[in-house]
């Protein structure tokens, strides 16, 4: 078993790919673990531009063609003991220890350490039409230029809010399961999954986003850097599941 799995879907976007791929090369060091790419390519041009994307990579690295998209993201998490959740259009853009951030999440109370969650994530960039301000919670320090926060205290006081009208005020800071950035353990993902078999990574992200009240209690807390490493750009869609912001 491995200690990290570090796992990207991808759907016709080699170019995002491949500007990931470099800053993770970059900035989490030679000892971080080669991700193993799970690729969708729905016309003979993007499945060359991933046939060509492979060959500037080490032999070793996976590029797995998408088969059975949950059955391959589950076998990666049955044989880890964590995960690194990523997208094809996250970027990182400064340095991160990934073995400091799993020494973190070994505390049980950790759910997992976002990479994209930082004291500059003041807008939340999801919220229709146009964004929304967010406030920033209190960070505990810890090691290694790490903080941690109470998300399940965000979670409950937006929810809250909600019921009553009003705007909310931590939106990503209440949202512990986002998937473009984040390390988690995967007996945690594995328990949030509850056996359903979600055949896309947006399915993947709204069924862990609504297992998230289960974990308020026993897992309140989410690791987090003082800026953020990484995050997604999100400049174009290619998926049709939900009517997410682009460009």
């Amino acid at each position: 078993m491995r200690d990290l799995a570090t796992i990207i879907p991808s759907k016709d976007r080699a170019l995002q790919l491949d500007g990931l791929l470099r800053s993770y090369r970059k900035h989490c060091g030679a000892g971080a673990p080669l991700p193993v790419v799970i690729y969708k390519a729905t016309t003979d041009q993007h499945a060359a531009q991933y046939a060509r994307l492979a060959t500037e990579y080490p032999p070793n690295m996976a590029f797995e063609a998408e088969v059975d998209f949950f059955a391959q993201v589950h076998e990666l998490l049955y044989n880890a003991t964590n995960a690194l959740l990523l997208v094809d259009d996250s970027v990182f853009v400064r340095p991160v220890d990934l073995e400091v951030a799993q020494s973190l999440i070994v505390d049980p109370r950790m759910i997992g350490a976002s990479l994209r969650l930082g004291r500059n994530a003041t807008w939340c960039y999801t919220v229709k039409p146009s964004g929304a301000p967010q406030e920033t919670p209190k960070l505990m320090d810890g090691p290694g230029g790490w903080h941690c926060f109470d998300w399940a205290a965000c979670a409950k006081e937006d929810a809250a809010l909600i019921a009553e009208g009003k705007p909310m005020r931590w939106l990503d800071w209440a949202y512990p399961f986002d998937v473009s950035s984040t390390l988690f353990r995967t007996e945690t993902l594995l328990r949030a999954l509850d056996g359903k078999r979600p055949p896309n990574p947006n399915v993947l992200e709204a069924t862990l986003a609504e297992a998230a009240p289960r974990f308020a209690d026993e897992s309140p807390f989410l690791a987090c850097l003082d800026c953020s490493a990484c995050f997604a750009i999100p400049g174009n869609k290619v998926q049709d599941v939900y009517n997410n912001r682009a460009g």
